[in-house]
């Protein structure tokens, strides 16, 4: 048996993450959060794909509660335009027997060009393979955790991540280092703030290492109520297998 678990909200998430801390607004409860990835972290080997919304706009998420052949949070973006962003939708392509997310296909309209009035489809291919257009070998968590990494360093890459794939033609600029940190970061470890903080505040590289996610990580492990474990923990112990 195999799971979707698909929603609105991405897990903490806010629509005012761009250039700031993910969780100005505080959408989720963090208990609310710690069960549901401790959820994650039990049903691990038959959940096969994590889809959201909300933010209008086209993203990538590592998930951190789930080990590196498990898919990563694909976050969609919407058919309104909202937050600088273009009309748009995707087409995923599912493997037969895993049921995970191997591929996408985007497609845009984009708003700064004059369309006829006469148009009745407006939407145009804007990527055929975001596998090879994004240079990944998968659409699992190792790959998006590779992409972060080559994120930061490659230019064309980024460019094609951030200035294309996230939303479309039109879109807020980010062009300081800082700013593209802070994006990166919320691809590698954006589902926690604790980890997102300590991404973005650090230099260090690869961002398995940032996020606090490899053997050497002093990411507390408090137990919370009732004796499940944190955040935090839950994070920490799921992303070393």
């Amino acid at each position: 048996k195999f799971l979707h678990h698909s929603g609105c909200i991405p897990i903490g998430d806010s629509p005012l993450i761009p250039q700031t801390c993910p969780y100005p607004s505080g959408l989720y409860h963090v208990e609310k959060q710690e069960r549901l990835f401790a959820l994650f972290h039990e049903f691990e080997e038959s959940i096969a794909a994590i889809l959201f919304a909300h933010t209008h706009s086209n993203e990538l998420r590592h998930t951190e509660a789930l080990p590196d052949h498990a898919p990563p949070a694909l976050i969609g973006t919407s058919i309104s335009p909202c937050y600088t962003t273009d009309p748009g939708f995707r087409i995923v392509k599912y493997d037969l027997d895993t049921y995970q997310p191997v591929d996408m296909a985007t497609y845009s309209v984009n708003l700064g060009e004059e369309i006829p009035e006469d148009e009745t489809n407006p939407f145009n291919l804007q990527i055929p393979s975001l596998v090879d257009y994004l240079g990944m070998e998968s659409l699992t968590n190792h790959a998006i955790m590779k992409l972060a990494d080559n994120m930061l360093d490659d230019n064309e890459v980024w460019n094609n991540y951030f200035n294309n794939f996230y939303k479309g033609v039109t879109q807020t600029a980010c062009d300081t280092a800082e700013c593209r940190r802070g994006e990166v970061c919320l691809v590698a470890c954006g589902f926690s703030e604790t980890t997102w903080n300590s991404c973005n505040s650090s230099a260090v590289v690869p961002l398995e290492s940032a996020c606090g996610f490899d053997d050497t990580s002093e990411t507390p492990s408090e137990e919370g109520k009732d004796g499940d474990k944190s955040l935090a923990s839950i994070l920490t112990s799921s992303s070393k297998r």
